[in-house]
């Protein structure tokens, strides 16, 4: 073989394999925020925002399967300014709160003036993909077109319909909204329709729709199954009242147990006070709330036990110290447990009257050798406190 010939063996392979992978995948800036704004408004293109999480699988898989895709990447280096975000950290904090975004991945286009025109959230096949980046540029079909024309007042029943699959597509946290408009322009809500509709889109208690679940319970789970709606029921109530960000007010809250649990109220209500408070971190108030529950109420002995726990934990008044032992002596008459004894021991130590614990820590570890249960934990709070 000649010395030309040679070089062009060795040459030619290395030329064809650059040519037959032209690009590394989707060319991401990770500059702030604004240097994207700024961008966006220079190139006169959208922002496609990639807002992830470091802990995400999907947010990963894109990463990996999409992104380096050559058809993909061909477009989007063409036709957008490529932003990835770490929404837990930087600019990407303020960033899920402007935008509202719920969950990960979340795909956003968004233009130089910083106004979302279209949205998508979760794994994309590559050729979804692809056409939601179509779809993003088409002024007539992205989301923003659908939301001028709600706003300047479609109100066409099929127009509305098509317009909640695409939000509910997009996770858009309006969606609930448009349901609501959508349904008030309907006579009957009791269709199969409308009723596999309110059951997929009610997902806060901040709804008309939820009183309508909630009221006509017994239709929903005839359809959809008893299980099932008691536990989206229960999850819906408890996500509402137990947001320590935003724990809505007690009149609120006690309406709303009233709507769900109407047979159960008399005790959910005052027993939710000891939980708003005690979530508050109001000590006196939670302590208060306590002593009126148990007033009416001592049947329970894991909630006895629970509480008085609690005050040992958070409560130094005296006065309601008392209180607490009388509600772990109760619970202990109902039901003689390790865990129990514990507490009235504990409560005695914080009391200072050490001899009482020490008699009721005599009194669990007898219990224990004769009831075979475990009484370590009883054994050495005894041996400090001797």
């Amino acid at each position: 073989m000649s010395y030309i010939r040679l070089l062009l063996f060795c040459f030619l392979p290395k030329v064809l394999f650059a040519q037959s992978n032209p690009t590394k995948g989707i060319q991401f800036i990770h500059e702030n925020w604004q240097t994207a704004l700024d961008s966006a408004k220079k190139y006169e293109k959208l922002i496609f925002l990639d807002a992830y999480t470091t802990w995400c699988a999907p947010c990963k898989a894109m990463n990996r399967d999409v992104f380096t895709h050559p058809k993909i990447s061909r477009f989007y280096n063409e036709q957008f300014i490529n932003v990835k975000m770490d929404m837990e950290k930087g600019d990407g904090l303020a960033l899920a709160q402007a935008y509202q975004i719920k969950a990960y991945p979340t795909f956003l286009f968004i233009n130089a003036t910083g106004k979302a025109v279209h949205r998508a959230v979760g794994f994309q096949e590559i050729d979804v993909f692809l056409q939601l980046g179509k779809a993003a540029l088409n002024q007539e079909d992205r989301l923003d077109a659908w939301n001028n024309r709600f706003a300047t007042g479609n109100r066409d029943a099929l127009f509305l319909r098509n317009y909640i699959q695409k939000l509910s597509d997009a996770q858009d946290p309006k969606c609930i909204k448009i349901v609501e408009t959508y349904l008030n322009t309907q006579t009957d809500w009791r269709s199969q329709a409308h009723l596999g509709l309110i059951y997929r889109m009610v997902e806060t208690t901040d709804t008309p729709l939820y009183r309508f679940l909630v009221e006509n319970k017994d239709t929903f789970q005839n359809i959809f199954g008893k299980s099932d709606i008691e536990i989206k029921i229960q999850n819906l109530l408890t996500d509402k009242l137990h947001n320590e960000k935003a724990l809505p007010p007690l009149p609120i809250a006690d309406s709303l147990i009233a709507l769900t649990y109407p047979k159960k109220a008399k005790r959910m209500i005052p027993n939710y006070q000891m939980t708003y408070y005690r979530l508050k971190g109001d000590r006196t108030n939670y302590a208060n709330a306590a002593v009126q529950y148990f007033k009416q109420f001592e049947d329970s002995a894991e909630e006895l036990n629970e509480t008085a726990q609690t005050f040992y934990e958070v409560v130094d008044d005296p006065k309601m110290l008392k209180k607490a032992v009388k509600w772990a002596k109760r619970a202990l008459q109902k039901e003689k447990k390790q865990l129990y004894f514990l507490t009235l021991a504990q409560l005695y130590v914080k009391m200072g009257e050490e001899r009482c614990a020490q008699k009721v820590l005599n009194n669990a570890i007898e219990h224990g050798k004769e009831s075979g249960e475990r009484h370590d934990e009883a054994s050495e709070l005894l041996k400090t406190i001797q």
